[in-house]
């Protein structure tokens, strides 16, 4: 899974009521997160829970998943499925590369099939995603390189989510 650039994820735990992270990467250990998950079934012994598409999503989540189509059209199906399937509030925070401006690929054909459950909250500059150094190591003292796209922020959520946002952060 992908590092996650740490302001963004402030900003939706702050603004967005979101507790899980779906796709944890190394350098999400010690987040604030309530429950996270991860790739590796050997992360469990350090309270992550292991593969995201063992269960539908509830409550308010993110994701940035790998940068191939496929694991991001599967998050995005899953994500669009799981608000569908339940009436509690399900909101999930996608951080996806825009790739060629997002248009030609699988998740944006998704995304347009459910205009209603899926939003497209806007567009972060690559030059404003920074990630945390990687000091976890004795003698790791690298950054994650600089992204390459800019990144798109979409939600997959439910009636009820939006309900439950809207009334958190009135315009």
């Amino acid at each position: 899974m992908r590092a996650s650039p740490d302001h963004i994820l402030q900003a939706l735990q702050t603004y967005a009521m979101v507790t899980k992270d779906r796709t944890a990467s190394d350098s999400s250990f010690g987040s604030s997160f309530k429950e996270v998950w991860s790739e590796r079934k050997r992360d469990m012994a350090f309270g992550s829970y292991f593969n995201p598409f063992a269960n539908k999503f509830t409550g308010f989540s993110v994701c940035h998943p790998l940068y191939d189509d496929s694991v991001m059209l599967n998050m995005v199906h899953h994500a669009i499925y799981s608000s569908l399937s339940t009436e509690s509030a399900t909101a999930t925070f996608l951080l996806l590369p825009n790739w060629k401006g997002l248009n030609a690929n699988a998740c944006m054909q998704m995304l347009r099939k459910y205009p209603e459950h899926c939003t497209i909250l806007g567009t972060i500059p690559q030059a404003s995603v920074t990630y945390r150094r990687q000091d976890f190591w004795i003698g790791n003292n690298t950054s994650s390189p600089a992204p390459e796209w800019d990144l798109e922020i979409v939600v997959m959520w439910n009636e009820e989510a939006q309900r439950m946002l809207f009334d958190e952060n009135p315009r």
